[in-house]
């Protein structure tokens, strides 16, 4: 459902948004929610999801932006059962995934910078089993202590995740403390939560803008390497596209350093790029886009098999271009929320990307708001609701004991 940036009136917009979106409704969701979904643990297959979750932060009382910080006597303010509501929602998300046990591996952007460091969680382990016999939900409602609310906003998310039967995630964070100079205003990080092994990670920092996240997990044996982007807002802004062109030279630069040592590296990079996938088309008077001029973006998966093709396929190519959407600004889809893979994931050995399995993650009522299917984004009002304003993505894995011929299409 990705609109052009034709000059639609807002009422004609919503009606194509509600009808396309009930179509999606009954084509995807009942079809692909059927779809078997095996843990990576299982040895078979493991999800991924890109999920952009809006704003998770702590309730330390100390946050860059105003609407996150708790004022008392203000119901519309931040505070605990709002951090509660957030994780509910996040948890019904990852829930929905087919087979209900989550994703195993999550890339996450707009986790909260923890500006109370003192109360860092070093050791996952030791933490959930303080805290075994009781839940977030007990904490946050009934026993939250000055300790308890210095925790970063992914000590919550796990915790919570636990408390849900989605077990076992332990994180990879990126840069987590202010520019010590003040030269950024930087409120939120990119976080990996995996429940495979997360052997290395580090931050790729960029002047004044969220540091790249990149990741490599142990997928029984087979290394898996993540980077996580959160690129400027405003997608079809040319000031912004400016800065962002700074973001994917520091992807690509790094990309490049990775297949140069092995260009068999299986290498997922995603995020929310805050640009879509058919940037320039979209933008014709953009001379040149971050995310297919300089990250190399593109959807030819057949020319990802020449030695001398692309080395990046964008997946929202897997699917029929009318359902390429993952959010809704002024009465228009977009594809902000992105997943590409490097041909080491194409080619039939080690970890291979199973064809047709890139989606959006739909719960009606928790993260797509009824009647339009747009979106639920997170408000403070009242006792807060929805979610977030992305749908996140998700796409599947198969990891290979042996090497399979491998023939490329394009759907």
């Amino acid at each position: 459902m990705v609109r052009e940036a034709h000059a639609l009136g807002y009422a004609s917009a919503m009606a194509r948004i509600f009808f396309r979106s009930f179509l999606v409704l009954v084509l995807l969701t009942t079809a692909k929610a059927e779809e078997a979904g095996v843990s990576g643990s299982s040895g078979k297959e493991l999800v991924v999801l890109t999920y952009n979750v809006e704003n998770l932060f702590d309730v330390d009382r100390v946050a860059k932006f105003d609407d996150y910080v708790e004022i008392p006597d203000d119901p519309n303010s931040y505070g605990p059962l709002k951090l509660l509501g957030k994780l509910r929602g996040i948890g019904k998300v990852l829930q929905a995934i087919p087979g209900g046990q989550g994703p195993d591996i999550l890339l996450l952007n707009e986790i909260e910078i923890d500006f109370t460091p003192e109360s860092k969680v070093e050791n996952y382990d030791e933490f959930l089993t303080k805290h075994a016999g009781t839940t977030a939900e007990k904490l946050l409602t009934n026993d939250l202590t000055d300790e308890l609310r210095g925790l970063p906003a992914e000590a919550w998310l796990i915790k919570h995740l636990e408390d849900i039967g989605l077990k076992g995630y332990r994180p990879a964070v990126g840069r987590d403390y202010p520019d010590p100079a003040g030269r950024d205003n930087i409120a939120q990080k990119n976080v990996v939560l995996s429940r495979l092994p997360i052997l290395e990670h580090q931050t790729h920092e960029t002047p004044a803008a969220r540091g790249i996240l990149e990741a490599k997990i142990d997928v029984q044996g087979k290394p898996l390497t993540v980077l996580v982007n959160h690129w400027k807002s405003q997608a079809g802004n040319p000031a912004a596209e400016n800065q962002r062109l700074g973001k994917a030279e520091t992807a690509r630069k790094r990309l490049d350093e990775i297949l140069k040592e092995n260009p068999s590296a299986e290498v997922i990079v995603a995020g929310d790029f805050n640009s879509h996938y058919n940037q320039g088309q979209r933008y014709p008077f953009m001379p040149k886009t971050a995310i297919q001029d300089v990250l190399g973006s593109q959807g030819d998966k057949e020319a990802m098999a020449r030695v001398d093709g692309p080395i990046l396929f964008n997946l929202w190519y897997e699917a029929p271009a009318d359902q390429r959407y993952s959010d809704e600004y002024g009465g228009g889809w977009g594809a902000l929320m992105q997943t590409l893979v490097t041909r080491g994931l194409l080619d039939g050995q080690n970890i291979e990307y199973v064809d047709g399995s890139f989606t959006q993650v739909f719960v009606d009522g928790v993260n797509r708001q009824p009647p339009f299917g747009t979106p639920w984004r997170w408000t403070n009002y009242g006792t807060g609701f929805g979610t977030s304003d992305h749908f996140p993505v998700s796409a599947r894995f198969r990891i290979l004991d042996q090497p399979e011929t491998r023939t490329l299409s394009n759907p």
